[in-house]
C-alpha cells in the first residue's frame, strides 16, 4: 500500500487485500524458475513452493528475499492497472528492471545448440 500511497481504508474499499493474494501467487509462479536458478547459483536448497491460485497470507514469502521488491512492484502494478495505467506502467517497469538485475547476476549456462540445418 505504501508504493500505491494508499491508506488501509482506501485499500479495503478497492479490495486490494484479496486481490493481492492472487497477484502474489501469479508473481511467484512466474518467478519460480528464476528463483530455482538463483538458489542453484548461490548454493541454496531448492524450494518446494509451486504456484497456487492464491497465496496463503499466513505463510512466509516462498522465494528468496532478493525477489521481495520485485514482487512488491509487480503486485502494485497489477492492482492499480485498471485505475491508473500510467502509474501501473511505471511500477511494472521497476519490476522488470529488478528482475533483470537478478537474472543478470546469475552465471551463464552452457547449453547445446540444436542443429536445425540438415
Amino acid at each position: 500500500m505504501h508504493i500505491l500511497a494508499e491508506s488501509e481504508e482506501t485499500a479495503k474499499n478497492a479490495g486490494y487485500d484479496e486481490r493481492f493474494l492472487y497477484t502474489l501467487a501469479l508473481f511467484c509462479g512466474e518467478a519460480e524458475e528464476t528463483d530455482d536458478k538463483y538458489r542453484l547459483a548461490k548454493g541454496l536448497p531448492q524450494a518446494e513452493y509451486r504456484m497456487r491460485v492464491m497465496a496463503d497470507p499466513d505463510e512466509d514469502f516462498p522465494l528468496c528475499d532478493v525477489f521481495i521488491s520485485s514482487a512488491a512492484y509487480y503486485c502494485s502494478a497489477l492492482l492499480i492497472a485498471d485505475v491508473n495505467s500510467a502509474l501501473s506502467d511505471k511500477l511494472f517497469e521497476k519490476y522488470t528492471e529488478r528482475m533483470s538485475l537478478i537474472f543478470d547476476s546469475l552465471p551463464s549456462e552452457l547449453e547445446n545448440i540444436k542443429n536445425v540445418y540438415y
